[in-house]
């Protein structure tokens, strides 16, 4: 059970006699660095970012032990004395265990914003600049878009920078670059250019292409102040897309969803 100390800066934990207490190295940012406004190194980022991880999963088996243990007591011991002795022994250790882990978790919450971390200690996606002025320019073109185009009984139609397939017609696109997201990894995949018909969004890029059916599409969220991501059926990760004016594109699917007769998921702008 982690029992490590992590105290601010300057604070020092005084023995009986007055001598500071050593810390706990292995479960504690480094404070020269991590107190009183300094900054967490990589490499210790990285370290308690691991003992998280671990603690999660080490949470989950200790609670599916306690729980096959008090089930086994419960219903394999026929005498009441030693079903209760077992079942209160499983509880009390998962007790005690949830009780230290949460104790850890909470000493780590000064340092939560230099972990990438929200305030449940999971990781945190950074809010949407919604104050700078490029994407205030993009929320207003995204909203004048909306309103010229969805009284109009026909969509714009421009033409593709690729070839696309026989009677497909573009709608809008944008130079993009296309980032792959999973657990744990994010990697820059190719450059090209995101086309939305009215059936797909089609990223051709350099060496990679990418074609996501408007109907397969279960999630999307503006990830940045110049990007967007796009989850959908099919498809464990996220794709995220680089672009210029995330809200405009956006905008512009929604409308050619809407023509169509396509639902589009909520835009998560986080």
């Amino acid at each position: 059970m982690p029992t490590g100390r992590l105290l601010p800066s300057g604070d020092k934990s005084q023995s009986q006699d007055g001598s500071s207490s050593r810390r706990h190295k292995a479960d504690e940012p480094d404070q020269k660095t991590a107190g009183n406004g300094g900054t967490i190194s990589d490499s210790e980022k990285k370290r308690v970012r691991g003992r998280i991880q671990l603690l999660r999963r080490t949470t989950i088996l200790v609670v599916t032990i306690s729980v096959i243990c008090i089930t086994t007591a419960i219903l394999l011991t026929t005498d009441v004395l030693t079903r209760v002795f077992c079942a209160v022994t499983a509880a009390a250790i998962l007790v005690v265990w949830l009780v230290g882990a949460r104790t850890y978790l909470d000493r780590l919450k000064p340092y939560h914003a230099q972990l990438g971390l929200d305030a449940t200690g999971k990781p945190a996606q950074a809010p949407v600049e919604t104050r700078s002025p490029h994407v205030e320019a993009d929320k207003r073109q995204a909203q004048a878009i909306a309103r010229s185009l969805r009284s109009k009984k026909q969509l714009p139609t421009i033409s593709s920078p690729v070839s696309l397939a026989p009677g497909e017609v573009c709608h809008h696109f944008r130079a993009a670059t296309l980032v792959r997201e999973a657990v744990g990894s994010r990697r820059v995949l190719d450059e090209g250019h995101l086309i939305l018909t009215g059936t797909r969004l089609y990223f051709a890029g350099r060496s990679t292409s990418a074609s996501i059916t408007l109907s397969s599409i279960t999630k999307l969220n503006l990830a940045g102040p110049r990007s967007f991501g796009v989850r959908y059926t099919g498809h464990d990760g996220l794709d995220t897309f680089d672009v210029e004016f995330p809200q405009e594109f956006l905008a512009y699917l929604a409308i050619v969803c809407h023509h169509n007769g396509v639902k589009l998921p909520r835009i998560d702008n986080r």
